[in-house]
């Protein structure tokens, strides 16, 4: 009869004397294995088709990179493709989004920190594809990283779910935002002709009244500007900017604010040629939101500090007050839609819990980044990091 043998063969050295070991392994039990693995193998690609989700793995000493066959199918690759590397791979990738991945894998090999990313895949000209592409680094003995391994997954359909969720949220603000204008200027005219006849509860009902369609409108203005920017419906002049120059107009266009909360903003440039690339006036908005939620929450008499510098070769700014702090539970949600913290003062009325939401979603579209660090009752500091030209030329793009 025959069998399967495995047949290994070993060279050492005695002194000058040339030996070798011969190892012979009766391996004819592995034969019925075979059938069971593959169709393991053919399990394994049957789920990464169901839920539209591939294994990757890059090899950062040659480029190459090695994937299932769910990853060529989601980049439209052929997957007889032997030598696919990392730059055929990022070439199915929109333009815009390239430097992302590229700039992600380069800081994943640096300093070994995992990322996640979206990322839009081109066809024809127009995106065709939506994936998230996640990556972990494989360090060595030395620790050094020497491969990136992770999932590609394709997100096209819940993609299209929430831009039809957001056409949904934005066609609904749309048409009650101006039967509500016509309503806040009715009550306002109303308001100002008969007060001289009505009663003082009359009088505060009205202004109640008032006050309340004053906040609604101001509520569905953050929603639609959340909205349009996030879609890409905004459009962002983006233009060279002195860093300097626009934190001044900023304090220049908030002195109200200092009046009205009787705190004093102090701001503090360390590089003095700071020059980014971004919109003027939507980072006059994000700002002026952050400078007057930290007014809202500062104790009378007291300083925010605005400071400036380049850190890691990016801009990072940091608005820090003095107030009483959020507490750590909350602090993980405060940038997501309807996070509330209540004004330290009583008589103001309480926030639509959007401001934050709105900065973040200026940061993400200057391809930034916006965190927080707090203390109950010593205050919070938020801070934004923003490309200089030299790290991210293609934000010009956006």
């Amino acid at each position: 009869s025959s069998f399967s043998i495995e047949f290994t063969v070993s060279e050492f050295k005695i002194g000058d004397e040339q030996m070798f070991t011969v190892t012979i392994i009766d391996i004819s039990h592995l034969q019925n294995v075979s059938p069971i693995l593959g169709q393991v193998d053919k399990n394994f690609v049957d789920i990464q088709r169901m839920v539209h989700a591939g294994t990757w793995e890059l090899d950062l000493a040659t480029d190459q990179v090695g994937a299932s066959e769910e990853v060529y199918h989601i980049f439209n690759l052929e997957s007889c493709a032997v030598d696919l590397n990392i730059h055929k791979m990022l070439g199915s990738i929109c333009q815009e989004d390239q430097l992302i991945a590229k700039l992600a894998i380069e800081n994943c090999a640096k300093s070994n920190e995992p990322f996640v990313i979206d990322l839009r895949l081109a066809g024809n000209g127009a995106v065709k594809k939506f994936v998230q592409m996640q990556g972990n680094p494989q360090c060595n003995t030395k620790g050094e990283v020497t491969k990136i391994v992770g999932v590609i997954q394709d997100v096209t359909d819940t993609r299209q779910m929430m831009i039809l969720k957001d056409e949904f949220i934005t066609s609904v603000s749309e048409e009650i935002r101006s039967p509500l204008t016509s309503i806040r200027g009715s009550i306002g005219l109303l308001s100002g002709e008969v007060s001289k006849y009505i009663s003082e509860k009359e009088k505060f009902l009205l202004d109640t009244a008032y006050q309340n369609t004053d906040r609604l409108l101001l509520l569905i203005n953050d929603i639609l500007d959340i909205e349009n920017i996030a879609t890409g419906k905004t459009e962002f002049n983006m233009e060279f900017l002195e860093c300097k120059k626009l934190l001044d107009n900023v304090l220049m266009a908030n002195a109200q604010v200092e009046k009205d909360y009787r705190v004093k903003f102090n701001l503090d440039v360390k590089n003095k040629d700071i020059v980014l690339i971004a919109d003027k006036q939507r980072l006059m908005q994000l700002f002026s939101i952050l400078a007057l939620n930290a007014a809202k929450h500062s104790p009378m008499e007291s300083k925010i500090d605005i400071n400036a510098e380049i850190v890691d070769d990016s801009l990072l700014i940091t608005v820090r007050d003095y107030g009483e702090g959020i507490p750590a539970d909350r602090q993980p949600a405060l940038f997501d839609l309807y996070a509330r913290t209540k004004y330290l003062r009583q008589d103001q009325p309480e926030s639509t819990g959007l401001g934050l939401c709105v900065a973040k979603s200026i940061v993400d579209r200057h391809k930034g980044s916006i965190d927080l660090t707090s203390q109950p009752g010593k205050g919070t500091t938020i801070l934004i990091r923003l490309p200089v030209p030299q790290q991210n030329v293609a934000v010009l793009n956006l």
